[in-house]
């Protein structure tokens, strides 16, 4: 679910894009050049991340696993869709002025924030946590995600299940806010079971 919202930077955020006033600081850009601040987001946010933020938590004795930062950057994917959301609202009621480009940053902002707790972390979760024989396999099944997403994508494309542009990203948000919940299930059942493995362990000793 998370990659069929990540795709839609090359599609129906580009063509949101292409709505708005693309003038920045005098200079006009094409629509889908400002997909580059993606990239961009996400090579700041990483050091970011890494140098500032997480030994912060970790000094607050605040210690996220693997799967607590995808959840996190499950909410915050989910969260960039309500904003792309409402601004595609703006977009249309304003039909007289065209908004600047530059509405799409938070959208932008909390999508590649969700990339860096979700990818990373979860590459991490599926090749730490699988045998030796079968890491290369893990992996791989990580990596067909972004091939499934860009297919679900394309099949409720054209489905036609929408009305609106903003009633698509509002689904997207919502599909994406029951997969956190999901994952935070599942997440918190696999803690309650590593846990009673671990006691299990000290009884027999």
């Amino acid at each position: 679910v998370f990659y069929a919202l990540l795709a839609q930077q090359d599609s129906t955020w580009t063509f949101q894009a292409t709505l708005t006033d693309t003038t920045i600081l005098g200079v006009k850009i094409e629509a889908d050049q400002f997909k580059a601040l993606g990239p961009i987001l996400l090579l700041l946010l990483i050091p970011l991340w890494q140098k500032i933020v997480y030994p912060c938590l970790q000094r607050c004795d605040i210690h996220l696993t693997s799967l607590e930062c995808v959840f996190i950057g499950a909410l915050f994917a989910s969260l960039s869709f309500v904003c792309s959301g409402f601004l595609q609202i703006f977009i249309v009621s304003d039909l007289t002025v065209r908004r600047s480009i530059l509405w799409q940053f938070p959208q932008f902002l909390f999508i590649m924030i969700a990339e860096m707790l979700i990818s990373v972390p979860a590459l991490k979760y599926a090749y730490t946590n699988a045998p030796m024989s079968m890491r290369c396999v893990l992996t791989a099944i990580f990596f067909i995600n972004n091939a499934l997403g860009n297919l679900l994508v394309v099949v409720l494309t054209q489905l036609r299940f929408f009305n609106s542009t903003s009633m698509q990203f509002f689904f997207y948000a919502s599909l994406m806010l029951m997969a956190a919940i999901l994952i935070k299930i599942l997440s918190d059942r696999n803690h309650v079971e590593s846990d009673d493995e671990v006691s299990d362990v000290q009884d027999v000793e």
